[in-house]
């Protein structure tokens, strides 16, 4: 029974070590890019409209 219980605890603390990387680690996602990709998305649609509107 202590081998279970003492695997378990390492299994806790490993779990904890990595949530620990996760929140204080490398952003995986800047949202800096996709506010600028969607800007840029939202001008040739724009674009597209006023184009449509001419002819």
């Amino acid at each position: 029974m202590w081998r279970i219980w003492k695997s378990t605890g390492d299994i806790g603390a490993l779990l904890m070590e990595i949530d620990e990387k996760w929140q204080s680690g490398h952003k995986y996602l800047d949202m800096m890019e996709y506010f600028a990709w969607r800007e840029e998305q939202l001008k040739k649609n724009k674009e597209a409209s006023k184009i449509s509107q001419i002819s």
